[in-house]
This record gives structure tokens, C-alpha cells and sequence, in this order.
């Protein structure tokens, strides 16, 4: 079995030579390694950009190959948000808020995503990664899920603000939310992108309540999901922090894999999922994959292979993002752990 269909088996709780093993986005990571910013990746020529991404998974020896990664405010510059992405070692930012009332987001022109200059650069480097590797690896792409876009739209205190207050206003900001981030993501699956995520940090336990998950961010993320189904191979969700409070909806939410922070225990999430779900995570990406020594990662990575690996379903993978300094060693380290655990 080759590295996609280890991953796609570990999906379906099929028996895999190996722990299949994947990093989340890591974009900027790879970017300021080689002394590039998020917009200097954006402007290679395609041809440059996707033999970048090749050659830096061809070092990392993960299952999956991200495109577009870290690029996900392009949706909101291509919206006409005031995003930068000109900083080294830094993510893109969106440094002010885009609308303020409920009924602005009606006015925003969904057709701007696929008219963007920099998305379209990115979608034939994604014509040509899935064309080259695609065989070999899944190809996926990630865009933040309906309800992170919407605070980023309109600044996480007004739009908890509107979700507290008026629930009506809030579902609808989260149809057009939803179907920006859809629109994204089917852009990159028609060219060759063959998984989804949905990013939802600002959905964490850590940030907003089980109900208003439960009512207003996963019918969001299911119905993104149930839509785009049908032209994709899988389906990932990431949230970040304690998502221990919401894990008895993520079944709601229609995703094939969970990834999960370095806050929840693999064992207690694993079984909130009930074998219906695969699970991604969680070597904490600051006090192990940053932090640690070879040997820490080396340990954590073992731990959670034992946690969660009995019976299948289970993907090894930091808890988020990997910091800008992570040590390629440490990355490495993680990889062979997944290739070698017994």
C-alpha cells in the first residue's frame, strides 16, 4: 500500500501496514525555512510552487500533501478583507474587521474568490501537485470553517456579540460564510484536491459553549460537508483547544476524520467518536514538537499511537499547526514513530 491508500484505509478502520501520519498545514513553517513569506509562495509560478510542496513532502515523508497551506485569508483579501501575508514566520493576518451590520455580508460578491489572481495561481499548482503526486499521496486542501470566517469578517467580539444576542442574524451571516468557504474548497477539489478541512478554531471549547456549537457551528460544518461529499475521498475537521465539551456532536458534524489539540485525551475523544469517526492528533506542536528533544517527540508520538491506534482509525499528527522554529528533526521523528510503531 502507498501512502494514499494508507491513509484512505485508516479512514475506514481497515487493517494498514503502518499509522498513517500527516501534519496540519505546516505552510508557514516550510515558507520561512526557505526564507519565504505566505506571499512569496503565492507568486511563485505554479510550476516553481508545486515543486516546492513536492520536494519539501518528499523530506518530511508525511501521507499527505497540503496545497494552498496557510493561504486561507486569501478567501477573505479575495472578499476584500485587509489581510497581510508579508511577514516571515508569521501567518496572514486580518488586521480589520470587513463588515459590521448583520445584512453587510449580503453584499459581498461571491464570484470574487474565483476571480482572484493569487487563488488561481494556487489552483494550477494544485492541477499540477495532484497530477505528479496524486497517484503516491492524497492531496488536500483546508479553509476555515464557517464560523472562524465569519469572526474574521466581522472581529470575533462582534460577531460572538451577534451570536449571543441574535441568533437569527448570526445563522444568517453563516449561510454566506458557508458558502464562501464551500465556494474555496470546491475550487481547489475541481483541481484535483482530493480532502477538505475545515478549520473552526474560534469553535473550541475553550472559546464558546456546547449549545452554541451544537446550533450554530456544526449545521454549518455538516452542511458543507454533506454538499462537497460526493467529490471528495474524505472529509477533515480541526478544532483547536478543549474540545472535550462539544465531542458529543462532532458525529453530527459528517466528517470522516477529527483532529484534535494536545488538551484532550486521546482515549476519551476515541471513544466519544464510537468508531464512527477517525482521529487525528495530538503531540502538543509547543511543549513537544517545538520544545522537546527527538527523544520527547519520539515518547509522545509512542504514547499516542497506544492511545489510540487499537482497532484503526486513528491518524498520527501534531495537535495543530507546527511553530515557525519546529526542529525538522523533531518532525522526522514523528514520521519514523508512525512507520515503525508495532
Amino acid at each position: 500500500m502507498n501512502s494514499k491508500e494508507i491513509l484512505l484505509s485508516a479512514l475506514k478502520f481497515k487493517t494498514t501496514p503502518r499509522i498513517p501520519v500527516i501534519l496540519l498545514s505546516s505552510g508557514v513553517w516550510e515558507y520561512s525555512r526557505n526564507n519565504m513569506t505566505i506571499h512569496d509562495f503565492i507568486n511563485l509560478s505554479p510550476i516553481n510552487n508545486s515543486e516546492f510542496v513536492i520536494n519539501t513532502n518528499k523530506i518530511l515523508n508525511m501521507d499527505l500533501i497540503w496545497t494552498a497551506a496557510g493561504c486561507n485569508n486569501l478567501l477573505l483579501k479575495a472578499l476584500g478583507a485587509d489581510a497581510v501575508f508579508d511577514k516571515i514566520g508569521f501567518s496572514s493576518s486580518v488586521d480589520n474587521p470587513l463588515l459590521v451590520d448583520p445584512d453587510d455580508i449580503d453584499n459581498l460578491d461571491i464570484s470574487s474568490i474565483e476571480n482572484s489572481r493569487e487563488i488561481e495561481n494556487l489552483l494550477e499548482s494544485t492541477r499540477i501537485i495532484a497530477n505528479e503526486a496524486g497517484d503516491e499521496y492524497l492531496i488536500g486542501v483546508s479553509q476555515w470553517g464557517p464560523f472562524t470566517l465569519a469572526g474574521l469578517l466581522y472581529g470575533l467580539e462582534r460577531f460572538m456579540k451577534i451570536c449571543m444576542k441574535d441568533a437569527a442574524a448570526a445563522q444568517h451571516i453563516l449561510h454566506y460564510t458557508s458558502e464562501f468557504a464551500l465556494k474555496y474548497l470546491n475550487l481547489f477539489v475541481d483541481a484535483g484536491a482530493e480532502l477538505i478541512c475545515q478549520s473552526e478554531p474560534t469553535s473550541s471549547g475553550d472559546m464558546i459553549s456546547s449549545r452554541m456549537f451544537k446550533n450554530l457551528a456544526a449545521p454549518f460544518l455538516k452542511k458543507n460537508n454533506q454538499e462537497i461529499s460526493n467529490k471528495v475521498l474524505a472529509k477533515m475537521t480541526h478544532i483547536c483547544g478543549n474540545t472535550k465539551r462539544i465531542a458529543d456532536y462532532i458525529d453530527e458534524i459528517d466528517t470522516d476524520l477529527f483532529s484534535v489539540d494536545y488538551k484532550v485525551d486521546l482515549q476519551f475523544i476515541k471513544a466519544k467518536l464510537k468508531g464512527k469517526t477517525a482521529l487525528a492528533g495530538n503531540i502538543d506542536p509547543v511543549g513537544v514538537m517545538l520544545e522537546g528533544s527527538v527523544a520527547d517527540v519520539k515518547s509522545k508520538a509512542e504514547e499516542c499511537c497506544q492511545k489510540a491506534s487499537k482497532n484503526g482509525g486513528y491518524v498520527l499528527m501534531p495537535g495543530c499547526d507546527i511553530p515557525v522554529s519546529t526542529p525538522l528533526e523533531n518532525i522526522l521523528a514523528m514520521a519514523k514513530v508512525a512507520h515503525n510503531f508495532k
